[in-house]
């Protein structure tokens, strides 16, 4: 139905991470649940990244998503990262 077209739309839209390739190119959308519950801080103290899984011999890349902290966490601290380049203006985020 189309409600449920666009309830498919909106989860992708706010939920999906573009997959970044080794060359800094957007590659692919993919959704990662677990990733999704995180919240969005301009003080991050969480980064993230994609590490791909190459095999000699297969062209299949399967990337995995990686939260990384960039200092130590407090007990109950909540993990956060910025869903966009904090290095963008304010008006461009």
């Amino acid at each position: 139905s189309i409600s449920e077209i666009r309830h498919i739309y909106s989860v992708i839209r706010c939920n999906a991470h573009h997959i970044i390739n080794n060359d800094g190119c957007s590659v692919a959308l993919g959704l990662f649940p677990l990733v999704s519950m995180l919240n969005h801080s301009c003080q991050p103290n969480c980064t993230k990244y994609f590490q791909f899984n190459y095999t000699i011999g297969d062209t299949n890349e399967e990337p995995q998503l990686i939260i990384r902290t960039t200092r130590p966490i407090l007990a109950n601290e909540e993990l956060v990262y910025s869903y966009v380049p904090l290095y963008q203006s304010t008006q461009s985020r």
